[in-house]
């Protein structure tokens, strides 16, 4: 039972974290603003098509990761929030998604 809390209270703070960052990360702005290429054509790093704005997401490089246990926070909060980010097309950025929930999946065994 003390288990399961500690896995919800742990759910709810990397929620909080990435809520802050998407209202507040600095990395977060300065991707979409280095990916403009007009007032209304933003770039994707990946493909280098242009898109307007709502076409473009902002994507970790690194992804920053789980928030498991008390031990991750410092480092999960560096890579959420210091981490230079990159602007991405929906299309790059689900691929890369996609990319990185298999090879997490194919660590741990899952399929």
């Amino acid at each position: 039972m003390a288990i399961d809390l500690a896995k919800k209270r742990m759910r709810g703070l990397r929620a909080a974290l990435r809520k802050a960052w998407m209202w507040y990360g600095q990395n977060r702005r300065d991707a979409a603003d280095g990916a403009r290429v007009n007032a209304h054509e933003w770039r994707c790093a990946a493909c280098q098509k242009t898109f307007k704005r709502g076409d473009i997401e902002i994507d970790h490089p690194e992804p920053a990761g789980s928030l498991q246990t008390w031990d991750d926070l410092l480092p999960f909060v560096k890579r959420l929030f210091l981490q230079k980010c990159v602007a991405l097309c929906e299309g790059c950025h689900q691929k890369k998604t996609n990319a990185e929930n298999d090879e997490r999946r194919a660590r741990r065994g899952k399929k």
